[in-house]
């Protein structure tokens, strides 16, 4: 099993939403615009569950806020750099987070679980 999908954080007390999470990630990787609407909402890496997750999403505010665009290879260049890209499930995962999502999707919508999991914890 990919280390992506086995490393839960045990102390977190919410229910965890791997797929909504993954919803997520892929809609930024679909739309530029994605990674903004995400931070308008103060979705941050340790509103995720998975360590793979936070550790991708924190590597895509990387390549934003470096004017880059977020897809399947500058997010695995960024991974690499920072030597965790085999840690998140490698290419593999990364290519496998724009399955099943929708063409025009919502961050707002697809990270509802992830912004009550960050008021609840703060």
């Amino acid at each position: 099993m990919s280390p992506a999908t086995t490393d839960y954080t045990i102390e977190r007390s919410l229910p965890v939403n791997v797929e909504a999470e993954r919803s997520v990630l892929g809609s930024i990787m679909l739309d530029a615009k994605a990674i903004d609407e995400a931070a308008a909402l103060g979705l941050v890496p340790s509103d995720f569950s998975l360590d793979s997750h936070r550790k991708i999403f924190a590597a895509m505010q990387s390549v934003s806020e470096s004017a880059g665009v977020i897809d399947t290879i500058t997010l695995p260049a960024e991974l690499s750099r920072r030597k965790e890209l085999e840690a998140v499930g490698d290419y593999g995962y990364i290519s496998g987070l724009l399955d099943g999502v929708p063409d025009r999707p919502s961050i707002s919508t697809t990270s509802k679980s992830s912004a009550r999991r960050q008021c609840s914890e703060r």
